[in-house]
């Protein structure tokens, strides 16, 4: 489906991927492609030979693509965020939203989708993301199976740092 006239499409442009080499992941045979955004900006996914994917096609698109699942590789994620999503608080989060665990280095380490929010306040005030009952769509791994958790459970795995985004 054509955009809006008017409007940019954002996400990646999945008819550009070319086939660069065999990659395994996590001992999961697959390959790796290189593709372009919509905006021409270069960008990597990894296909599993068996159909596995990892967390990163669960939020990114990469399950409904024609040919996939693609899994965003991790250090294309960056320039996929800059170009159609907007960083925004945790107090805001709502369904659809896109959740991104980093290392302190700011590696991107884990990401998945907001499916319900419950925003509660703590003890000064503040809003926050109940972590026992707010859901994310998620991924932990292509050996693993795709499902439901709660931030709590994400953040035991992946670290509390953690950044929220909206797609524009």
């Amino acid at each position: 489906m054509d955009p809006p006239a008017g409007s940019e499409r954002i996400g990646i442009d999945w008819g550009t991927l070319k086939l660069l080499r065999d990659e395994s992941v996590a001992e999961v045979p697959g390959k790796l492609y290189a593709g372009v955004t919509y905006s021409q900006r270069p960008i990597l996914v990894w296909k599993g030979d068996g159909g596995e994917y990892f967390c990163h096609c669960v939020p990114f698109g990469g399950k409904d693509a024609s040919g996939g699942p693609y899994s965003l590789w991790g250090s294309s994620v960056p320039t996929l965020l800059s170009e159609g999503y907007k960083s925004i608080p945790m107090s805001e989060i709502q369904t659809g939203d896109v959740i991104v665990w980093c290392s302190e280095s700011g590696a991107i380490k884990h990401s998945a989708r907001v499916e319900s929010a419950v925003l509660e306040q703590d003890t000064v005030g503040h809003v926050i993301p109940h972590e026992d009952l707010t859901i994310l769509n998620s991924k932990n791994g292509p050996k693993q199976a795709e499902g439901q958790f709660t931030l709590l459970d994400l953040d035991l795995q992946y670290g509390s740092h953690r950044e929220a985004y909206r797609q524009i």
